[in-house]
Protein backbone atom coordinates (compact mmCIF):
# COMPACT_ATOMS: atom_id res chain seq x y z
CA UNK A 1 0.00 0.00 0.00
CA UNK A 2 2.87 2.35 0.78
CA UNK A 3 4.40 1.81 -2.69
CA UNK A 4 1.02 2.51 -4.26
CA UNK A 5 0.71 5.75 -2.27
CA UNK A 6 4.19 6.84 -3.35
CA UNK A 7 3.40 6.04 -6.99
CA UNK A 8 0.14 7.95 -6.81
CA UNK A 9 1.87 10.95 -5.21
CA UNK A 10 4.52 10.87 -7.97
CA UNK A 11 1.82 10.88 -10.64
CA UNK A 12 -0.02 13.72 -8.93
CA UNK A 13 3.14 15.83 -8.72
CA UNK A 14 4.70 15.13 -12.12
CA UNK A 15 1.71 14.53 -14.36
CA UNK A 16 -0.72 17.00 -12.83
CA UNK A 17 -1.26 18.97 -16.05
CA UNK A 18 -1.89 15.84 -18.13
CA UNK A 19 -4.33 14.48 -15.56
CA UNK A 20 -6.04 17.84 -15.36
CA UNK A 21 -6.45 17.92 -19.14
CA UNK A 22 -7.94 14.43 -19.10
CA UNK A 23 -10.32 15.43 -16.30
CA UNK A 24 -11.43 18.53 -18.22
CA UNK A 25 -11.86 16.51 -21.41
CA UNK A 26 -14.07 13.94 -19.71
CA UNK A 27 -15.99 16.65 -17.87
CA UNK A 28 -16.52 18.85 -20.94
CA UNK A 29 -17.83 16.00 -23.08
CA UNK A 30 -20.80 15.47 -20.75
CA UNK A 31 -22.91 18.33 -22.13
CA UNK A 32 -22.61 17.35 -25.82
CA UNK A 33 -23.39 13.74 -24.89
CA UNK A 34 -26.50 14.95 -23.05
CA UNK A 35 -27.55 17.04 -26.04
CA UNK A 36 -27.19 13.98 -28.28
CA UNK A 37 -28.93 11.80 -25.67
CA UNK A 38 -25.99 9.41 -25.54
CA UNK A 39 -26.78 8.38 -21.97
CA UNK A 40 -24.33 5.47 -21.82
CA UNK A 41 -21.52 7.84 -22.80
CA UNK A 42 -22.61 10.39 -20.19
CA UNK A 43 -22.39 7.72 -17.50
CA UNK A 44 -19.06 6.38 -18.81
CA UNK A 45 -17.38 9.79 -18.98
CA UNK A 46 -18.85 10.81 -15.63
CA UNK A 47 -17.27 7.81 -13.94
CA UNK A 48 -13.91 8.57 -15.55
CA UNK A 49 -14.09 12.26 -14.63
CA UNK A 50 -14.93 11.40 -11.02
CA UNK A 51 -12.03 8.94 -10.75
CA UNK A 52 -9.61 11.43 -12.31
CA UNK A 53 -10.91 14.15 -10.00
CA UNK A 54 -10.19 11.96 -6.98
CA UNK A 55 -6.61 11.41 -8.17
CA UNK A 56 -5.96 15.07 -9.00
CA UNK A 57 -7.72 16.85 -6.16
CA UNK A 58 -7.60 14.26 -3.40
CA UNK A 59 -9.98 15.10 -0.56
CA UNK A 60 -11.02 18.33 -2.29
CA UNK A 61 -12.50 16.51 -5.29
CA UNK A 62 -16.08 16.74 -3.99
CA UNK A 63 -16.45 20.35 -5.06
CA UNK A 64 -15.77 19.24 -8.65
CA UNK A 65 -18.22 16.40 -8.24
CA UNK A 66 -21.18 18.74 -7.70
CA UNK A 67 -21.51 19.90 -11.36
CA UNK A 68 -21.22 16.33 -12.63
CA UNK A 69 -23.90 15.17 -10.21
CA UNK A 70 -26.17 18.08 -11.20
CA UNK A 71 -25.81 17.30 -14.91
CA UNK A 72 -26.66 13.66 -14.34
CA UNK A 73 -29.62 14.37 -12.06
CA UNK A 74 -31.02 16.96 -14.47
CA UNK A 75 -30.57 15.15 -17.76
CA UNK A 76 -29.90 11.41 -17.52
CA UNK A 77 -32.96 9.13 -17.28
CA UNK A 78 -33.13 7.02 -14.13
CA UNK A 79 -32.60 3.68 -15.91
CA UNK A 80 -29.14 4.79 -17.07
CA UNK A 81 -28.00 5.97 -13.64
CA UNK A 82 -27.66 2.54 -12.08
CA UNK A 83 -24.25 2.02 -10.58
CA UNK A 84 -23.46 5.72 -10.31
CA UNK A 85 -24.63 6.06 -6.70
CA UNK A 86 -21.36 4.67 -5.38
CA UNK A 87 -19.44 7.43 -7.19
CA UNK A 88 -21.48 10.15 -5.49
CA UNK A 89 -20.93 9.02 -1.90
Amino acid sequence: MEKFSKSLKFIQEHYHNSLLQMFMLHFSILVPCCMLKQWQDVVKYSKKAICLGKIIYGDDYERYLIPIKEIIEAKVPMEYRTGLEKYFK
